[in-house]
This record gives structure tokens, sequence and C-alpha cells, in this order.
């Protein structure tokens, strides 16, 4: 199976400005994209990546939002890149909370793996692992990139130092991440 390179993204703190602590974004009037984000995203698709979105919601298990709800905030969310040139290929929610034992909630790789699974079921396709990265704005978002084998970007924060021949570095934002990610390219 032909494999290709894969960008994974959190959302909040990556692609909308996050909540403050202890609360959630659930509604479009919250949701305030980031500067930068359309145009990496832009440049991302320009040179052959997959784009998903990964993202622990939360919210959802506390009763703070529905998935409908959650889901009717990214469906504004596409609606907005779409209106902006750009796209992702798909978001992949964890509705869990953390004593719920699932396997998708980051750190755990669950939502990558079912990203993977996506790409190889409808586009035959699979991850490439060495060209592809998890970026986010937590630890756990970078743990899960590390559990799942790809390359991460933390952006504002300290990078780990795990020795596992992977790339594991950390950024300003998106767009820096997207300049970081294509300029290793060449």
């Amino acid at each position: 199976m032909k494999s290709i390179p894969v960008i994974f993204l959190d959302r909040d703190g990556v692609i909308n400005k996050p909540a403050k602590p202890h609360e959630y974004i659930t509604s479009w009037p919250d949701f305030v994209i980031l500067p930068g984000v359309y145009e990496a995203l832009r440049l991302f698709h320009d040179n052959g990546y997959k784009i998903f979105i990964a993202t622990n919601q939360r919210c959802i298990s506390r009763g703070l939002a529905s998935r409908e709800q959650i889901d009717a905030l990214h469906e504004r969310m596409t609606e907005d890149f779409a209106r902006n040139g750009c796209f992702v290929d798909g978001i992949f929610i964890c509705p869990h909370g953390y004593d719920d034992d699932c396997d998708c909630r980051k750190p755990k790789p669950g939502l990558l793996l079912q990203a993977q699974k996506w790409l190889e079921d409808s586009e035959g396709v699979t991850v490439d692992k060495t060209q592809s990265w998890m970026i986010g704005d937590s630890k756990s978002d970078e743990e899960a990139g590390i559990n799942y084998g790809v390359n991460t970007i933390l952006i504002g924060g300290e990078s780990s130092s795990v020795d596992d021949g992977m790339k594991h570095i950390t950024a300003n934002n998106i767009l820096d991440s997207a300049v970081k990610i294509l300029e290793g390219r060449n």
C-alpha cells in the first residue's frame, strides 16, 4: 500500500484561540481562528500533505456540549476554511473524559489510528510516518504523536528529548510549524 505524508493537528491552541482554563469552545461565536492558520493549511495541502484534526473534546462527556453541537461547530469551521481557500481532510474527536479508559483520548494514539484507518479504507493509502507530523500545543498532543510514531511539533513549549529516530521540535504557531516542516523537506 502506498504511503503518504500526513499532518495531524490539535484544534484548540493550534487552529483556534484556546478557551480559558476549565472552559470549552462549544459554539461558533467563541471560535476564533488564530493568525496563520489559512496560510499553513494551504502550504500543507500544496505540498502534498493530507490534513487531519485530532481533538480531545471532554466537554461532551461532561455534558457541557453535545456531539451534535461540536459537529456543527466543526462544520462551520470547515465552511470558513473553504471560504479562505483551504480545507482539512477529516476531523477525529475523542468525546471521553479522563476516567473513561478509552483508546482515543490523547496522549493515546487512537485518533491518529482512526485517521490512518480512514485513509486506508477510503483512499487505499496509509500514513508515511517518517514524513508525517503531529502538531499540538500540549504535552498530550506531543505524546500522542510519539506514541503513534510520527514527528512532533510542540507549539509554545519545550519539546521532549525522546530518542526514537523522529524529530521533536518546537514552533511559535501553526504557520511557523509549516515553514519548519517544509524547510526540512528540502
